[in-house]
């Protein structure tokens, strides 16, 4: 009886450590996912303000299915652009539509604001699709001013929906959401979202095979990757990687024959053949590896160890550790300049960006940027660095060899991932915080598009990244 009892203390305990670690997450809900995004008001609608209490999904068996609302509040200053407005998982089947029930109306007049009379119940708007399980429908939809108006006091929320319009893949832009379990895509030409991918548990990373037009995505709470065909969005296969592993932001050589991922839970790196997705190599490196970089020659790989304070540099032809860096505290993430003869590095615990030559691996500056540095890019025309940071609106630019920003620029509340799209010479800041995207003209400094993502964002990457 002792021993069984000392048993079950330790089972006990073994369970509280796994449930206060954080690394165990609750299963995720079965059935597909619907997600509702509204197109921005017209002009004329511009007159009225109204909130939506409630958005069902319609199954054709006559049952509703209530959807998470993201938005409630409909007025000129808050639909000035495409905006998440609901969302959630439904059981698999055919459905007729969603329906929306409306509490309060106001019209704006010659002599200001009029209350409406709001009609009771759900309003239906018929749109026909099916629900699959572990699958996302994206509808949008569009408010109709003048049909939602009755005799001038009444008010009957009427909106029409149809599934967005899917670009070529060279226009496709995606976001990584750790919480919500999904990727978001959008249109980087218009910058609307046009379809939503579900994943498995925290997608915390996305390498992108411009060639073969697959997305890798690492998923920390299931030690996997999902392969996504960015011609179709759909997963096509999943690699299992070891219990534990948690990985991290992951890297592909240019020619899309490897995949490198940063474990974080195993203080390994895993070597994936992207042909066989068979795991070629696993090498031990520092605590904590968070990120990886590859250089052009796909030869050499940078691994960013964020709780050792050190960068492993691995021989990818060899598959084997060659070099350590010690660094400041916390490595975070790197870019490599041009010429590749640079290495840049921000760090989580220090204030400073490390400059480090990649001939010889030696520190050649140190530049005090202040401390929460988050996100990291290396423009590959100009070489000129941006800086954001996780809790700080505003983005630096540096010019190389300076240690002061020759430019800053606001971005929102924070930023943990960046990307620059080669083409449009855009910079595309994730701001976790607002829940959105924001894409910069690098020229300029002007906000060209802004757009609703899903939960804790994490990573962005595009077709024709530089």
């Amino acid at each position: 009886m002792r021993r069984l009892g000392l048993l079950l203390l330790a089972v006990v305990f073994l369970s509280s450590c796994h449930t206060t670690s954080g690394l165990l997450r609750p299963p995720l809900p079965e059935g597909g996912s619907v997600v509702l995004y509204v197109h921005p008001f017209s002009e004329e609608a511009e007159r009225i303000r109204f909130h939506i209490s409630e958005v069902v999904a319609q199954r054709a068996d006559g049952r509703e299915f209530p959807l998470t609302l993201a938005l409630s509040e409909f007025s000129a200053g808050t639909m000035g652009r495409q905006r998440l407005v609901a969302k959630g998982t439904v059981p698999p089947g055919s459905y007729t539509g969603l329906a929306f029930r409306a509490h309060d109306a106001l019209l704006k007049g010659e002599t200001g604001e009029s209350a409406l009379l709001v009609a009771e119940g759900f309003v239906p708007a018929p749109f026909s699709f099916e629900a699959h399980k572990d699958r996302s429908v994206l509808l949008e939809g569009t408010f109709r001013f003048a049909e939602s108006i009755r005799d001038g006091f009444s008010f009957t929320p009427v909106f029409t929906l149809r599934r967005p319009e899917r670009p070529i893949a060279a226009l496709m832009g995606y976001v990584a959401n750790y919480r919500s379990n999904d990727l978001t895509v959008f249109n980087k030409k218009t910058g609307q979202v046009v379809d939503v991918i579900q994943t498995g548990a925290g997608p915390r990373g996305i390498a992108l095979d411009q060639v073969l037009r697959r997305a890798y995505v690492v998923l920390a709470d299931e030690d996997a990757v999902d392969v996504i065909d960015v011609a179709q969005n759909e997963t096509i296969h999943r690699i299992e990687l070891a219990a534990g592993d948690r990985p991290q932001e992951p890297a592909l050589t240019r020619d899309g024959r490897l995949l490198v991922t940063a474990n974080r839970g195993s203080d390994t790196v895993s070597i994936i053949d992207t042909r066989s997705f068979i795991e070629l190599e696993r090498i031990r490196v520092d605590q904590g590896p968070n990120s990886v970089l590859i250089d052009s020659s796909g030869k050499r790989a940078y691994v960013f160890n964020t709780l050792s304070d050190t960068i492993s540099i691995i021989d990818l032809t060899a598959r084997t550790v060659t070099a350590k860096i010690s660094t400041d505290a916390g490595p975070l993430r790197g870019q490599l300049n041009r010429r590749e003869d640079k290495l840049y590095v921000i760090h989580e615990r220090s204030s400073y960006l490390w400059v480090i030559g990649t001939s010889n691996l030696a520190l050649q500056q140190r530049i005090r940027v202040g401390t929460g540095a988050s996100s990291l890019k290396v423009h590959g025309t100009t070489d000129r660095i941006y800086l954001g940071k996780a809790h700080d609106a505003a983005v630096s630019v540096y010019q190389p060899g300076l240690d002061i920003p020759f430019d800053i620029f606001f971005a929102g509340a924070g930023v943990s991932a960046m990307a620059i799209d080669g083409e449009e010479s855009n910079l595309y800041l994730v701001d976790p915080q607002t829940k959105t995207l924001r894409a910069v003209q690098i020229v300029g400094n002007r906000m060209v598009m802004e757009f609703d993502v899903g939960e804790d964002a994490y990573w962005v990457i595009l077709m024709g990244e530089m």
